[in-house]
């Protein structure tokens, strides 16, 4: 059973989510909300399947190269996506 209280605490949140089978969609706050808004806000934006991250200091994104939210510390692991990949693709 989980008791940590930063689990179902306010806390800056992220979030990773599909709408339909194709779009993907990351989400990242600032603000702090609890597990369950996160939820309501994913739901909100049309996801489907959404997988709840680290968030807070550890959150950082880039697009095409550049930073659009700063991580504020090192993170030693991430996603990435590549919109040119020419590989196996898999799908549910």
């Amino acid at each position: 059973m989980f008791r940590d209280p930063a689990l179902f605490g306010r806390a800056a949140r992220s979030a990773v989510g599909l709408i339909g089978n194709r779009d993907l969609v990351f989400v990242s706050t600032h603000a702090r909300v609890t597990t369950t808004e996160m939820g309501k806000i994913m739901t909100r934006l049309g996801v489907r399947d959404a997988l709840l991250l680290d968030g807070g200091s550890s959150a950082g994104m880039a697009w095409n190269g550049r930073a659009v939210l700063d991580s504020v510390r090192r993170v030693s692991y991430g996603i990435g996506v590549f919109t040119d990949y020419a590989g196996r693709r898999y799908a549910k």
